[in-house]
């Protein structure tokens, strides 16, 4: 394992409060910029670690494709669907530029749960996250104006600071609104002070004001 694969690693939740493992536990494999990595019914029986550079997840089930997140060197994707039975991805990762993936199979990352409480419970505290993470974009969804929306969504990450994991763009079409609204919604709760905006950088001044908007 070099010390670019090792900053990696360190950098990931899963080995958080934990050694890491002395040599690679999975598979490496390179992706050059634009490689589809995983698709809906085209994806591997494996946990993905990103070692080197970064990809992008798409939805690509509306009209135009709507970037969900991109990952970078630490982060990882196919969590939630590795124990699923069904094995369907429902979502399609791109190679942003070239990188570098660590595969963890099932039956490998079975053994490292198994072997490691802090490794099952750093998993465990991850899923819960996405869970939370997924009902506020339910949430906004369904909440109806863009300031209602895009309200349930800034409570959703649970953070007072944060920056956004995609452009605000791609977190219009998440919303399923114009961006002039998403803008116009921004401004407004820029302009009664309850969050301060630096391009994809949010802090939240007055969560209490944006409870009124749920």
């Amino acid at each position: 394992m070099n010390a670019g694969q090792k900053k990696a690693l360190s950098a990931c939740f899963l080995f958080e409060g934990t050694a890491l493992p002395e040599s690679l536990p999975g598979e490496c494999t390179t992706f050059e910029k634009g490689d589809v990595i995983y698709r809906p019914g085209d994806c591997r029986d494996s946990l993905a670690i990103v070692l080197r550079g970064k990809v992008n997840v798409y939805n690509l089930s509306c009209d135009k494709p709507t970037l969900l997140n991109t990952i970078g060197a630490g982060g990882l994707f196919g969590a939630a669907a590795l124990f699923s039975g069904s094995r369907t991805y429902f979502t399609t990762v791109k190679a942003a530029s070239t990188c570098e993936l660590l595969f963890l199979s099932e039956a490998v990352f079975l053994e490292m749960l198994k072997n490691d409480p802090q490794i099952s419970l750093n998993y465990i505290r991850f899923l819960t996250g996405r869970v939370g993470y997924l009902n506020s974009i339910i949430n906004a969804l369904t909440a109806g104006s863009a300031e209602n929306r895009l309200a349930c969504y800034l409570l959703g990450q649970k953070k007072n600071e944060f920056t956004l994991p995609v452009s605000c763009s791609s977190l219009a079409d998440m919303l399923g609104i114009g961006r002039a609204s998403l803008y116009r919604a921004f401004e407004h709760f820029e302009k009664n002070g309850t969050i301060s905006r630096s391009d994809r950088h949010i802090t939240v001044l007055r969560p209490e004001e944006l409870l009124k908007y749920k």
